[in-house]
């Protein structure tokens, strides 16, 4: 999906909804985490005339990194914490995305 800047604006309040299935034979719903997009927001408008600096991000060799393996809690519907989902999220086009994979590849 192309980023604009309604989308990065909508970061500020919307965050990322993760379900976790249990996989069964009547599969059922494990946990969500719910994962903070803001930082991103943040990082792209300029806070002094609010706008969106997306060519940062088309500019770049690299992807932009919101989260690097961070762990994340996930939680029952009744909020008991069940365990933790590692996560890495980048925003950026496929070829840096593909740059970051290959990295991590190498890295492991």
């Amino acid at each position: 999906m192309p980023v604009t800047d309604i989308i990065i604006r909508k970061l500020e309040k919307i965050p990322l909804i993760v379900e976790i299935w249990k996989r069964e034979i009547k599969d059922s719903l494990f946990g969500v985490t719910r994962i903070k997009l803001s930082e991103l927001s943040e990082s792209l408008v300029n806070p002094v005339t609010g706008e969106v600096g997306i060519n940062v991000i088309k500019n770049s060799l690299y992807p932009f990194i919101l989260y690097d393996n961070n762990a994340f809690e996930i939680n029952s519907l009744q909020y008991n914490l069940h365990g933790y989902l590692h996560a890495s999220i980048a925003f950026g086009t496929l070829r840096q995305i593909g740059k970051y994979e290959s990295m991590l590849t190498k890295s492991y």
